[in-house]
């Protein structure tokens, strides 16, 4: 009892960020509990709890635990113990602390009859080697564990050793022989119904054919993974499958599939907001750009994927991006940038290295300190036994000569004083009676009333059970509402997204970028474009509108779907061509529509509409140009400057009587090589953590500083100020940016 007394105290001052509060209640209980089994379980949970702040923490609580259950028979439980601690010291990093322990956890499990906890051992075993790269070693505990497992038919036990085994022969590149596992892991998981399981197994064997270049086998097992994650809905894996596919069609030269991916991966990315994958797929963006001879374009993407990898030293990122860099200026001849990122390469390369094995010289010096430790701490435990032996038998007899003496003197006082206190003793006897009788009586009524209070909070307590199991059922009913609204919302969006026009159709006619991005699942941003010809003159029109509705998510949405199809009566149905008619019609049909002349109903909508007339046969074109609180801004390459025309400040619908402000149309004769911007107030209104909006005036510098770049990079350059301003703030509104300029 001593020793574990120790033991606790030293383990409350060796955890210095442990949650207070959690610590006390668990110490309480610990402090009151006369049960070991009791005691064990309340240390299990101290290390639990632990384990969220600190794995060394968790792990003294745990060795605390096993040192009580040492002389126990339940070898199942010890066993269980010993797994918990390995894996404890696996989180940590400690892969050779976690072979000794989960040797230990082996050796009691074979005093039981659960072979299935035997292979559980050995499977752990096998992760430890596997950490440590040792693959022979864990290769032949996973064989052993599969053995076991194939013999008592544990299915999910076979999947998961299965793919290990897959994934050692993977890093052996021995491919034929990790695919052969790889498709028994499959086999299993399909026979189990786990469809996370059969997504990460067939994205692993579609990496085996990617390997073995057998490129159609590959191509579809990744993209069977990525269907299931998607019905899964887990971003963070869709991502890692699109990454996966990108990967894939850069290794056969697939350029433009493979920038497909990792723009739609990427997009992910940013949603999730984890600057790591988004640092990942700058990169392998680059490098695709690079092949592609687009090295400024690469360097861009570089750049920013170093001053995020920078900031949160992620130094395999690092070394990578630091490799292209140099790659690129070598390529360019500017010999002394190429060597500049060719040393910080080395840099980075060495230091992955030099880590690597100053942890594995921590690991022997630390395990020999703690065996030198261990034995002096052993010696100095048998001389304190031997003399705490000495001193007890010393005290022992000096407690008995001082004991004699005491009770000889108390036994004389005792008589001397008997006599004296005899006649003052029987009177105060009557007294005391009394005083009993009193306290009695006090003490019944005392009980009476404690019980009134148990049997009150008994039933305050039922009451609460009650109310308890009432929450839980409409919490569940909540979930469920719950799943049903976001998966129609996620199906809404999917139909929302085909009311957009096709980008084959814009890219017809014009050079041109376009950013959307709906703050939620659906967007009360919407995009419009039409071609319609003049029957009367033989001459087409082409119809480009941008519309921000009242609110986002669905609200937004159904606002959106209205918009769109009013549009299209107008622009594709009557062939109006006014964009302020168009304007005037639509402020009619959605004041109609949403009975704002009767209701309270105030939602609407702000957009820009331009039509692109006489384009045909000279370098020069017509835009006319009607806007609902929404203002255009073009860039005129005569004059080398961003001008913006102003709006009508009126927005369609919302109930706004007063506002008599007629729509009108704006008429610009512009060049060809001159670019047109459409957008939503989304992106100026965007604001950083200090609650700071991106605003028009920087906006517009970046428009200015980059507008003689292409497209491509002006977009990029936007995208980019737009994260980095944005990092980790959410996003406040829909973001809806178009530039065009006309091909022909």
């Amino acid at each position: 009892m001593k020793l574990f007394s120790w033991i606790i105290i030293f383990l409350f001052f060796s955890i210095e960020t442990f949650s207070q509060s959690s610590l006390d209640s668990l110490n309480s209980i610990l402090d009151k509990t006369k049960n070991k089994e009791s005691k064990i379980d309340v240390l299990c949970q101290m290390s639990d709890e632990a384990a969220y702040i600190s794995y060394d923490s968790a792990i003294y609580y745990k060795k605390a635990a096993i040192d009580l259950t040492n002389k126990s028979e339940d070898f199942e439980k010890i066993t269980n113990l010993y797994l918990d601690l390995g894996k404890l010291h696996l989180y940590n990093g400690d892969y050779s602390k976690a072979v000794d322990v989960f040797k230990m956890a082996y050796e009691e499990s074979l005093k039981t009859t659960s072979e299935k906890l035997q292979s559980l051992c050995i499977h752990n075993l096998g992760n430890a080697y596997l950490y440590l790269a040792d693959y022979t070693s864990a290769l032949e505990n996973y064989l052993l564990a599969l053995e076991i497992r194939e013999k008592i038919g544990d299915s999910v036990g076979i999947a998961a050793t299965t793919n290990n085994i897959g994934l050692i022969y993977w890093n052996l590149e021995n491919y034929d022989e990790a695919l052969t596992y790889y498709k028994k892991s499959l086999d299993q998981e399909i026979q189990l119904g786990n469809e996370l399981g059969i997504g990460s197994s067939l994205n692993n064997v579609g990496l085996v054919f990617w390997q073995n270049e057998q490129f159609d086998s590959a191509i579809y097992y990744i993209r069977m993974s990525v269907i299931i994650r998607e019905e899964l809905g887990n971003s963070k894996q869709i991502a890692s499958g699109y990454n996966n596919l990108g990967v894939l069609f850069r290794s056969m030269n697939n350029y433009d599939s493979s920038l497909y991916y990792f723009n739609k991966a990427l997009v992910i990315n940013k949603s999730t907001n984890i600057e790591f994958d988004i640092a990942n797929v700058w990169n392998n963006i680059a490098t695709v750009l690079y092949y592609q001879d687009k090295n400024s374009l690469a360097i861009k993407y570089l750049d920013s994927a170093i001053f995020i990898s920078y900031k949160n030293n992620e130094r395999e990122l690092l070394k990578n991006a630091y490799k292209m860099m140099s790659n690129i200026y070598k390529d360019w001849q500017k010999f002394d940038s190429a060597f500049k990122y060719l040393n910080l390469y080395t840099i980075y390369k060495d230091s992955l290295f030099d880590e690597n094995f100053s942890e594995q010289i921590a690991d022997m010096e630390t395990k020999y300190e703690s065996d030198k430790k261990q034995k002096e701490i052993e010696i100095q435990n048998l001389a304190i036994e031997k003399k705490d032996t000495e001193i007890s038998a010393r005290k022992r007899t000096q407690t008995i000569l001082v004991s004699f003496i005491v009770v000889v003197l108390l036994l004389m006082v005792f008589l001397v004083r008997l006599f004296l206190q005899k006649k003052k003793a029987n009177e105060l006897l009557s007294v005391k009676n009394v005083e009993i009788s009193q306290q009695k009586e006090e003490i019944e009524t005392q009980a009476n009333n404690l019980h009134e209070a148990f049997e009150e909070i008994k039933k305050v307590n039922e009451e609460l059970t009650v109310q308890k199991e009432e929450i839980d059922i409409k919490n569940k009913l909540l979930q469920e509402k719950n799943d049903i609204v976001e998966s129609s919302i996620k199906y809404a969006s999917t139909i929302q997204n085909a009311s957009l026009p096709l980008q084959s159709k814009i890219d017809r006619f014009f050079d041109n970028f376009i950013i959307y991005y709906p703050k939620d699942i659906v967007s009360g941003d919407f995009y419009f474009f039409s071609e319609v010809n003049n029957e009367q003159t033989g001459k087409s029109n082409l119809f480009f509108i941008v519309s921000d509705c009242t609110g986002h998510g669905v609200p937004g949405a159904f606002m959106s779907m209205i918009g769109i199809r009013l549009l299209t009566k107008y622009i594709n149905e009557r062939k109006i061509e006014s964009p302020a008619e168009i304007l005037t019609m639509l402020e009619n049909d959605v004041y109609t529509a949403l009975k704002q002349d009767s209701t309270s109903n105030t939602d609407g909508m702000d957009l820009i509409i331009c039509k692109f007339s006489d384009f045909e046969n000279s370098d020069k074109f017509t835009l006319t140009y009607a806007g609902a609180k929404r203002d255009l801004s073009y860039y005129d390459t005569s004059k080398e400057n961003i001008t913006k025309i102003s709006a009508t400040r009126r927005s369609i619908g919302g109930n706004n009587p007063n506002n008599k402000e007629v729509f009108k149309n704006n008429e610009l004769i512009l060049s060809k090589n001159d670019t047109v911007f459409l957008y939503s107030d989304g992106l100026i209104d965007q604001n950083d953590i200090s609650r700071k909006r991106f605003g028009s005036k920087k906006l517009n510098a970046i428009l200015k500083e980059n507008i003689n770049k292409s497209l491509d990079e002006q977009k990029f350059e936007i995208e980019k100020e737009l994260t980095l301003w944005q990092k980790d703030t959410y996003q406040r509104d829909d973001i809806t940016f178009v530039a065009l300029k006309l091909k022909f």
